[in-house]
């Protein structure tokens, strides 16, 4: 008896690198991964339209327009490569081992390839040409790992019956709750029991005549935003922030002047991993709290950024993700 082999995700691998030559060329080195626990998603459409004409209920014809491809990936936060795909650029790379890479600002945006390879009775190998980071969000809360997700839009996606580079995973050990702290000015929370960063890229996906595939990935506007949720045990640091001191400010409030979010693997030397965002000019635009008997009274507090003055990453190996 013949048994068909069905897809499944021991059976599968996901890898990523640059695109050094031309937006939508695959790079020369697809080998990069993501943190562990990694689920990888793509989404495909070709924006089909029916076409009705007059006295008839069915459609004549079914017209396929332009491509979209859109892709994700939630995975346990261990390395941070893709951190320049995020912001746009390496600002500095130092040391040797530990190596120290601040990634920073930029206008544009690099985009990569994306290789998914299915080990089927036929295999498929996927290549996600021209992707790029529409938005990062890493969280971590108390008592478990730090995690992030990534979205992004790419150009289009093709594919061969040979399998190229696979992978067995990340070899870096994840960073995880009791290595993670925020500061905000010059206070570090304390009892913080959930902290969220997003970065969005607001990109837009350039189409022209002649083609269904997007001709370029557009970064607009950047959005910096994140999240606390800290058990209530003063005002100082939330409340009197949001209220521009400790009544509530008739004025604008001024801003605050950094907020620091520093996440690590918890071990020391060579083994530290760790990835520091250090965020400026921040504003508080929502407070809140509830009061129930029967719980701890959280605050939850939403901030505004107007830049990343860096995201600074230290681990033991030469790849810098340029």
């Amino acid at each position: 008896m013949a048994f068909t082999l069905v897809g499944k995700g021991v059976d599968a691998t996901s890898l990523y690198g640059d695109e050094e030559s031309a937006y939508g060329t695959v790079g020369s080195t697809i080998d990069r991964v993501l943190g562990n626990g990694a689920t990888v998603g793509v989404s495909l459409n070709n924006n089909t339209e029916r076409l009705y004409a007059l006295g008839d209920r069915n459609a004549k014809k079914l017209v396929t327009k332009k491509l979209e491809v859109s892709w994700n990936a939630d995975f346990a936060l261990s390395n941070a490569y893709f951190m320049r795909y995020v912001l746009g650029t390496i600002s500095s790379s130092t040391g040797s081992g530990p190596y120290i890479r601040t990634y920073g600002e930029n206008n544009t945006l690099p985009s990569m390839s994306i290789e998914n390879a299915f080990n089927l009775d036929t295999d498929s190998f996927h290549t996600v040409l021209g992707a790029k980071v529409n938005s990062m969000t890493i969280n971590c809360n108390a008592g478990e790992m730090a995690k992030c997700r990534l979205e992004g839009f790419a150009q289009q996606l093709v594919k061969t019956s040979t399998l190229g580079t696979t992978s067995s995973g990340d070899i870096e050990d994840p960073m995880i709750f009791s290595g993670a702290s925020v500061k905000l000015g010059s206070s570090t929370s304390l009892d913080v029991q959930s902290m969220e960063i997003t970065i969005g890229n607001n990109l837009e996906m350039l189409y022209g005549l002649g083609s269904r595939f997007a001709t370029k990935a557009v970064a607009k506007a950047r959005e910096y935003s994140f999240k606390i949720n800290e058990a209530y045990e003063d005002d100082t640091l939330q409340l009197d922030n949001f209220l521009g001191s400790d009544t509530e400010s008739v004025t604008n409030p001024a801003n605050l002047a950094t907020m620091v979010a520093t996440f690590t693997n918890g071990l020391a030397s060579t083994f530290t991993r760790e990835l520091v965002m250090t965020l400026a000019s921040i504003q508080l635009p929502t407070y809140d709290y509830t009061m129930d008997i029967n719980e701890i009274i959280k605050e939850d507090v939403t901030y505004f950024a107007l830049t990343c003055s860096g995201a600074k990453y230290t681990n033991n190996s030469t790849i810098d993700g340029a």
